[in-house]
């Protein structure tokens, strides 16, 4: 097979990949490429961004930035002034990406899949959008053109696994399984061929079945009477055959990353209702008299899109959006927010899904209807933050929130002021997952537990994910420590002889190079102004009701 000599880095990222499912199945022989990959290169932990989601880990990996600075940190954000939130994406970043910088340098790149890259950006190359990309529908290639020829040369490429959100029995789980086997082997099909079309100094591509895999399947990694046992084992080992596939057509010397942009763990059986608990703090107040109207009104209205999605053709349901363009986003906020009282609340959360235990504080001159004085507002992050430290289990005397933190202690940079004002650490060991507090049920209930037979996640994300780095210069049996996932990117450009720009936080990772690999400069330039990469509206209402679909089926909304 030809090797594809121009090419000088080439990053393999395996979305939610930890190394303590991966090292004991190496061990065994049954992930012979990846192994394989350790011992001839450098190895380590890589640390996430906090919190360790998707959207803003992808998003620091790419920039070399912190949230902080590049302003995205979950899927959806707070819209200024409002209570109401909307979806983000590649237009909402506010640094450059990695391949921005490159083809700026007159290199070549191209990128398969990497989450939060729609709109995909114009490039040296070429570029396909991943996980933020609303549907097929839209335009998710750069260039443009590249869509018809991918599905000429690919024609079963597809963006995601369609059947994700409609697992219902075993044989749903299995064909959602095949599905993600084959949506990554089309990957892999399309990067070889556009790499046969195009010489490249640099190429990417995402693998993202293994975090959908261990967010449904890890349940049943204790279980070895169940048919999806080793469902996790089969989704890396299909990865592991890919990655092998790649490896083919590049030649030794290429600098080949594989990293992953968080790890993964079993997800706590405990609930807690967030705004509930604030409710209980007199810390939110719920509207009184027409809660229960708002609700069966809520309950109406979805029926009504339920049936609206099924009946209308796309052309209609086009037109009925552009007619309502806010329609989506007060929707997304009324499932959790439409019941609150603003005039009455100090703080309340979001609750958009299990990875949004986060916390506002509805300031003055931040919120429109805003109570907290600023200068009372460090006073009440530190009240809330113990009392909720101070939280206990009621079954088993547990304590419940394993870490609350400031966001001025984790973020620096422009963006940190559209950051939830404290984050509750939900991706630590036996943390709880957040769920909306006023759908229904008990509302003095504040704790509860998932069923054992519960069809949503059995697995969470952690800190730990997986940096492994082998090619020319690199140090074979190195063990790298203290890498974090904003080091790949000022990494990636020392390797290329490319200056690094001075306001990114990530540093290079020297340890893992021979020492002449390590012993050149490393060149710094200066940054690119926030002001010369503005933030731009993030979808249309077409495609945040698409998103809005999407995110639920993948389990991320609830």
């Amino acid at each position: 097979m030809t090797k594809h000599k121009d090419l000088k880095v080439f990053i393999i990222g395996i979305d939610g990949a930890t190394f303590d499912l991966m090292k004991p199945w190496m061990a065994e022989g049954k992930l012979p490429t990846l192994a394989r990959l350790m011992r001839e290169g450098a190895h380590g932990p890589l640390l996430s961004c906090l919190p360790p989601h998707s959207a803003p880990a992808w998003t620091s990996f790419m920039t070399g930035k912190n949230p902080g600075k590049h302003g995205i940190f979950h899927f959806t954000e707070a819209m200024p002034q409002s209570y109401q939130f909307r979806y983000v994406n590649a237009a909402t970043r506010r640094a450059p990406s990695l391949w921005r910088l490159l083809s700026d340098h007159g290199l070549r790149v191209g990128v398969i899949n990497v989450p939060m890259t729609f709109p995909p950006e114009p490039v040296n190359g070429f570029l396909i959008s991943g996980l933020d990309t609303p549907s097929e529908r839209t335009a998710f290639t750069y260039p443009a053109s590249l869509k018809q020829e991918l599905r000429r040369a690919v024609p079963h490429y597809h963006l995601d696994a369609r059947f994700l959100g409609h697992i219902r029995d075993d044989a749903s789980r299995a064909a959602v399984l095949r599905e993600m086997q084959d949506i990554e082997r089309s990957r892999v099909e399309a990067m070889l061929y556009l790499m046969s079309q195009q010489p490249l100094d640099f190429g990417m591509v995402v693998f993202t079945s293994t975090d959908q895999v261990q967010h449904h399947f890890w349940k049943y990694l204790a279980d070895p009477t169940s048919p999806f046992h080793n469902a996790i084992l089969q989704i890396y080992q299909s990865v592991d055959e890919n990655v092998a596939r790649l490896l083919d057509v590049l030649p030794e010397e290429t600098m080949v990353i594989l990293m992953s942009d968080h790890g993964f763990g079993a997800m706590s059986e405990r609930l807690f209702y967030l705004n509930r608990w604030l409710e209980q703090a007199g810390l939110l107040k719920r509207k009184l008299g027409n809660w229960e109207i708002g609700k069966l009104g809520l309950r109406v209205a979805k029926s009504v899109e339920r049936w609206l999605r099924q009946h209308l053709p796309e052309r209609a349901k086009r037109r009925l959006l552009g007619m309502f363009p806010q329609a989506q986003q007060r929707l997304a906020t009324m499932t959790s927010l439409g019941a609150i009282d603003w005039s009455q609340t100090k703080a309340f959360a979001s609750e958009m899904g299990a990875t949004a235990a986060s916390i506002y504080i509805n300031t003055k001159g931040v919120f429109p209807q805003g109570i907290v004085d600023p200068r009372d507002y460090d006073q009440l992050c530190a009240d809330i933050t113990d009392a909720l430290l101070s939280l206990r289990d009621p079954d088993t005397g547990e304590t419940v929130i394993k870490g609350v933190l400031r966001r001025d202690a984790v973020y620096h940079g422009p963006c940190t002021p559209l950051a939830p004002d404290l984050l509750i650490a939900w991706w630590e060991d036996g943390a709880c997952a957040v769920k909306p507090s006023f759908r229904g049920g008990d509302k003095s209930q504040v704790f509860d537990k998932r069923s054992t037979d519960d069809l949503g996640w059995s697995g969470n994300h952690r800190r730990n994910g997986i940096l492994l780095l082998r090619g020319q210069g690199v140090r074979p049996g190195t063990t790298i420590s203290d890498a974090s996932i904003m080091d790949i990117a000022p990494t990636v450009l020392y390797r290329l002889g490319l200056p690094i720009p001075e306001d990114m936080d990530g540093k290079v990772l020297l340890d893992a190079f021979e020492p002449e690999g390590a012993s050149r400069p490393i060149l710094t330039t200066t940054a690119l102004s926030p002001n010369g990469y503005p933030a731009e509206p993030g979808y249309s209402a077409e495609e945040a009701e698409a998103m809005t679909e999407k995110l639920r089926g993948l389990g991320y909304l609830e």
